[in-house]
């Protein structure tokens, strides 16, 4: 009798554990429905998976990015000049960290406010969590942000409209540019995340005519350009390119002027079939006062079956490593110029 009794006791608690188990392991209904949780009226929410919590995270970040896939392009490089004009010293005091505050960047998206709420851990090791944005919370966050780009455009497009000099109005143009094509891309935003407040936005400028007051302003901006031991003028035509994206034309009567010499010189590595190179570029680009703004130096080794493929594989290493570079500095030389 008693082995009987002992024998329900064990069987009974292990009825009880295995029925814990089975609770704790069930997978919760969030995972099917994340609406369940955050409502669609009140919040943009999506799921994530992973092998960890992070993963998980990441996956979801990138999930919610994509709601708000843009037909608008801010790429890096505008970032940098967005960020580099806010720490212009003296313009915008303590503002360049208050800008990346709450973002998130997942699948060149830049969001604000993402949040992570429940997360679950299944028997295989699988981790699901979810990724949301408040609504009401994140509107809030973005018409602030829009609405202090708008301060900032209306400063620069004023400044520009008192400048004499047209590098001048170029620099404070093309920052409110900058600062415009930002907004372009959170107005957007603010519209996924509430179209009643993107629609109460009341803005005192034109993204098109501060375009197109930037291509006017450009077109009079000449560049020069004499580069030495260039054959072909492969280096000139690497930086026609890089001047024309831009929307500077070549003059003859320059306001800005690139100058710098290539050199080549054969370097026996002793293999077979090979022929190699070591080349030097020097590059300047100077004001109309002949002083220079910046200057480049690079230099490499190329090689090939002759001497002339290694010097089409130097021209190509050339425009690789040179043409985001001259951008960025030709920019940094007109942000360097707003105060």
């Amino acid at each position: 009798m008693k082995k009987i009794f002992y024998f329900l006791i064990f069987f009974l608690v292990g009825c009880a554990g295995s029925s814990s188990a089975s609770k704790s392991d069930a997978q919760p209904n969030w995972i099917n429905n994340p609406a369940a949780l955050y409502s669609s009226k009140k919040y943009i929410a999506v799921l994530g998976t992973g092998d960890n919590l992070s993963q998980a995270q990441n996956n979801a970040s990138s999930s919610i990015s994509k709601i708000f896939d843009s037909n608008i392009v801010v790429d890096n490089s505008l970032n940098q000049e967005y960020i580099e004009i806010l720490s212009s010293e003296g313009l915008f005091q303590n503002e360049s960290t208050q800008s990346t505050s709450k973002v998130s960047v997942k699948s060149d998206q830049k969001l604000f406010n993402i949040k992570f709420g429940e997360s679950f851990t299944n028997q295989l090791g699988k981790v699901y969590t979810i990724a949301y944005i408040d609504r009401q919370e994140t509107a809030q966050i973005y018409e602030e942000k829009i609405m202090d780009n708008h301060d900032k455009i209306l400063f620069f497009t004023e400044r520009a409209s008192r400048a004499k000099d047209i590098m001048e109005q170029y620099a404070y143009t093309k920052a409110a540019h900058t600062f415009s094509t930002i907004n372009q891309e959170l107005i957007e935003q603010l519209g996924i995340i509430s179209q009643d407040e993107k629609e109460m936005l009341i803005l005192q400028y034109s993204h098109s005519l501060i375009a197109a007051t930037l291509r006017e302003l450009a077109n009079k901006i000449g560049f020069w350009i004499e580069i030495k031991n260039d054959q072909n003028s492969r280096v000139k035509n690497i930086l026609v390119k890089v001047i024309n994206d831009l929307g500077f034309p070549i003059s003859p009567k320059p306001l800005l002027t690139f100058v710098g010499d290539i050199r080549f010189s054969d370097v026996d590595l002793e293999k077979e079939n090979q022929e190699f190179i070591v080349w030097e570029l020097n590059l300047s680009m100077k004001d109309r006062e002949n002083r220079i703004i910046f200057s480049v130096y690079e230099k490499g080794r190329e090689g090939g079956i002759n001497r002339s493929s290694a010097v089409n594989k130097t021209y190509y290493q050339i425009e690789k490593r040179f043409k985001e570079k001259l951008k960025s500095d030709i920019y940094s030389y007109f942000n360097s110029s707003i105060k």
